[in-house]
């Protein structure tokens, strides 16, 4: 009987651990984990999914093995240096996370799993390209207004949304401000539209098509979780559409100062008085339902002549089909009330010919696309408008200040 408990006894401690002998002391053993330690993955689950890692140390004995401490990761298998599991589908209206450790001799290794809750649709963004950083909005309670774009391919140089992709359009605010446009992080913390720091007025979904067609969607109701592992975003569409959108990495911003076309070395500030502004409405390219307005904001102009002097403002406005009159607040996208970011139509030996949203001097020795910001505009009496300008361009560079001018529309 004494035997019988004795080999009882040797059996629980071979089979203990998930299957895996007790480790024998391997004081050089070592791992790490040379793939990402948290990993964000869709609700449906899949299968085959990688943790590579780096082993040292050991003896002939000592092999990888992981285990995890729920039953949605499942079949965890360790191939040389590899582990590969398998995750369930999350049935649930709960985002869950997990832990798989690895082990190695007398060292282990985590690696966390976050899985989204069932949705509609899912999204895993690449990149934040396009996002910008617009300061203190003064009509939302003096917080700072970060725009964030979360997309796959980002935008072209010229602004525009590529074909055959999909963007969402997030209007965050914050009480924590930055104190660099060409390098920023947005702030860590929850945002939601129950609390207000989620607009939606400038936060949407789009769908883009080939030859410039696209679908529109505006986001109803909005909790974004940041941090410096990224992005997590639960949407829900005016649809009434369920949406996941995430982005994995730190929330960081970068300008393309370097390629910049801007030759602006410095802020530009202005404050003009007298000045002409002249436009024409054409179809848009963004819709059948928007029209455009091409503007040009002459700071001296001779009518008779043709002749001008002093600054130039060329700007593209997108407007509602329906509507007129060009007053209202602008921001650079491709919904109503934006304005077309400054880009380059052509290029030949007589130069570049600036398209869409622009600053120009008279004699070309400040040239500038604007790239992002607030472009305001209200009528007066008597054929009057004020614009109130608080831009950037493409190196960064604020252009601000406020334009008093009469106003002549060309049909």
């Amino acid at each position: 009987m004494k035997h019988l408990v004795y080999i009882l006894t040797c059996i629980v401690l071979l089979v203990g651990c998930n299957g895996h002998k007790h480790p024998k002391p391997t004081p050089n053993a070592n791992i790490t984990i040379k793939s990402p330690t948290e990993v964000w993955v869709g609700w449906a689950g899949n299968i085959n999914y990688e943790i590579e890692c780096s082993t040292s140390g050991g003896n002939e004995s000592t092999t990888l093995w992981a285990e995890s401490n729920v039953s949605w990761i499942t079949n965890i298998r360790c191939y040389g240096k590899k582990v590969i599991y398998d995750i369930k589908a999350n049935n649930s209206d709960e985002r869950r996370s997990g832990v798989i450790t690895l082990h190695y001799g007398n060292k282990g290794a985590d690696v966390t799993v976050v899985q989204q809750p069932e949705a509609d649709m899912e999204f895993e963004a690449r990149t934040l390209s396009g996002s910008d950083y617009y300061g203190k909005s003064e009509t939302n309670d003096n917080l700072y207004n970060y725009h964030v774009i979360l997309s796959e391919d980002g935008l072209s140089d010229d602004g525009y949304l590529y074909e055959e992709s999909e963007y969402y359009f997030l209007d965050l605010y914050s009480e924590k401000s930055t104190s660099y446009y060409n390098r920023w992080t947005l702030p860590y913390g929850t945002y939601s539209t129950d609390s207000g720091d989620v607009g939606t007025t400038y936060s949407y979904r789009i769908k883009t098509e080939s030859n410039n067609l696209y679908t529109e969607t505006a986001i109803a109701t909005a909790t974004i979780e940041v941090s410096s592992q990224g992005i997590n975003a639960r949407l829900t569409l005016e649809t009434g559409e369920s949406v996941n959108v995430w982005y994995c990495g730190t929330p960081e911003v970068k300008s393309n100062s370097g390629d910049a076309l801007s030759t602006l070395v410095e802020d530009y500030t202005f404050n003009i008085k007298g000045a002409t502004l002249i436009g024409t409405f054409e179809d848009s390219t963004f819709g059948s339902n928007r029209k455009e307005c091409k503007l040009y904001v002459f700071e001296k102009l001779d009518m008779s002549t043709g002749d001008y002097s002093g600054d130039l403002f060329q700007l593209t406005l997108i407007l509602p089909k329906n509507v007129d009159s060009i007053a209202g607040t602008y921001r650079r996208g491709v919904t109503d009330y934006s304005f077309v970011a400054g880009g380059i139509q052509n290029i030949n030996e007589e130069g570049m010919e600036p398209s869409d949203s622009w600053y120009m001097s008279e004699d070309n020795s400040r040239v500038a696309p604007i790239k992002s910001g607030e472009i305001t505009i209200k009528e007066g009496e008597d054929g009057l408008y004020t614009i109130t300008m608080d831009v950037r361009d493409d190196g960064n560079n604020s252009i601000k200040g406020t334009i008093e001018t009469t106003v002549y529309i060309v049909e």
